[in-house]
């Protein structure tokens, strides 16, 4: 039996005339409307199922936990940030923040100089291994380092509650997404809107406030999992003996995780008001080493390095995901190629989660300019730079 079906959709006329053109043109290798709207719908699949550019905006986080937090086969989550919210009756309601009435420049958007530090945590040494390899990856990097610099300015004289920090980026979050928006409309109408959108990951949709708000906790800063379990790693990525109990027992029950946590940008502690958070040493050289970094994408090369350097260091696991990318994209692979190269590259993770990290991997790639915006011929291409690195990392390992 045919596990294909056909399925008469509508279309505006303008619509089709613009698909037209484009297969007429054999954009990105499409030869006829039929491969073009297969293409068009997988790639929108995997947007809103597993994060791809603007997509978490429209609402991933669903239910008491985070889809994409589940460990390895034990069947325990971890939970969602904890937001503090406004009154319910203001909880369908966007923000009413003051904000600036002109366009926004690309030079407003540059990471400052951090300030200086009088108190900096060690960062934890042990990664819980879901947080990188079995949980859904997010897929940008430029506001997780905006919120790295937030944290940094409010926690340079001590540490501050985890929940306090969130609580306090998520206003400049939302004044910030709603400026990027008008960029990537102003883009739109001069015909520049191409990759990904300047405001994605940042909180946008107004009317899911709270949805947006933990999407952006989640994907860009970090939540909090109490009473994790699961396998633990080291700096070195190899999987510890401690068991997670003996962890806990030193540590407290619960867990930071997310990308600053991973990436040792920030480091925290459990306490009676709960976990408070402060920055690491490593996390300030980072903001250093990316002062006057923009939303624009992709990133200039030296940057990208030092950013890489940083993984590479701190977060191997982190890195791996992108030489896998790389090695995938070198090759010429299609989307459905290169989800089975993740696949093998983790071989106990689900088939949704190899889904979600090439997803997450490749808009991570472009965002960084290790691969091309546009596939070529249905193929993820390596830019220059991203086969330099690529050569660099494989002569290390000969």
């Amino acid at each position: 039996m045919s596990k294909t079906r056909i399925l008469r959709i509508p279309l505006p006329v303008e619509l089709i005339r613009e698909m037209d053109e484009l297969v007429e043109g054999n954009a990105g290798g499409m030869e006829s409307r039929a491969e073009f709207a297969r293409e068009s719908i997988e790639a929108m699949v995997l947007e809103l199922r597993h994060g791809v550019f603007e997509s978490l905006s429209s609402g991933v986080v669903k239910g008491d936990s985070c889809p994409e937090a589940s460990l390895d086969g034990t069947g325990r989550q971890g939970t969602k940030p904890v937001i503090v919210s406004r009154a319910e009756a203001d909880a369908t309601q966007a923000p009413a923040f003051e904000r600036a009435t002109t366009l926004m420049s690309i030079e407003e958007t540059a990471l400052p100089e951090p300030p200086d530090v009088s108190y900096f945590y060690r960062p934890h040494k042990k990664m819980w291994r879901y947080t990188r390899k079995d949980s859904g990856m997010h897929n940008r990097d430029y506001p997780s380092l905006w919120a790295a610099s937030k944290i940094c300015e409010m926690s340079k004289d001590g540490p501050i509650p985890f929940e306090d920090a969130v609580r306090q980026i998520l206003p400049e979050a939302w004044i910030m997404g709603e400026r990027l928006m008008e960029l990537d409309e102003a883009n739109k109408q001069k015909g520049k809107a191409r990759g990904a959108k300047l405001s994605a990951l940042f909180p946008t949709n107004k009317e899911k406030r709270k949805q947006a708000e933990e999407n952006f906790a989640y994907f860009a800063i970090g939540w909090e999992a109490k009473n994790g379990s699961g396998q633990l790693l080291g700096d070195d990525a190899t999987l510890e003996t401690e068991q997670p109990e003996e962890w806990e027992a030193k540590n407290g029950s619960g867990q930071l995780l997310g990308p600053l946590p991973d990436w040792k940008v920030i480091g925290f502690e459990n306490g009676p008001d709960g976990i408070k958070v402060g920055m690491t040493e490593v996390g300030v050289r980072l903001l250093e080493d990316l002062v006057g970094l923009t939303v624009v994408q992709p990133h200039p090369p030296e940057m990208a390095q030092k950013f890489f350097d940083c993984l590479k260091f701190h977060t191997p696991v982190d890195w791996i995901g992108f030489i896998t990318m790389m090695r995938s994209a070198s090759q010429r692979h299609r989307r459905h190629e290169m989800i089975e190269v993740f696949a093998n590259q983790w071989p106990d993770i689900t088939a949704t989660n190899a889904e979600s990290h090439t997803a997450g991997y490749v808009a991570r790639g472009r965002e960084w300019g290790l691969i091309e915006m546009e596939m070529q011929d249905r193929c993820y291409v390596l830019t220059d730079f991203g086969e330099s690195v690529l050569v660099a990392e494989q002569a290390k390992e000969q």
